[in-house]
């Protein structure tokens, strides 16, 4: 996938070197699979694929089980906890 879009870098002249591919090679293959996906299945596909390395998303999901201990608190309890 990557070496297809060197060649499309190449054929619009676009400078880049293969330490630029690199540094951003997750990146690159998250948004080719993002527009491959949005064409053929939609927008929301696209978003889906985007999200996998959304490190905010990531990291939201990653505090639901604290969030949901939060909410299991009353109110009452936290009111008088101060």
């Amino acid at each position: 996938m990557l070496s297809e879009f060197q060649q499309f870098l190449d054929k619009r002249k676009v400078a880049w070197t293969p330490a630029d591919i690199a540094t951003d090679e997750t990146r690159i293959k998250t948004e080719i699979r993002q527009a491959i996906s949005s064409t053929l299945w939609g927008l929301e596909e696209g978003y889906k694929v985007n999200i996998e390395i959304d490190r905010q998303v990531q990291r939201a999901i990653d505090l639901f089980p604290e969030a949901r201990q939060l909410a299991a608190i009353p109110a009452a309890s936290v009111a008088t906890s101060n």
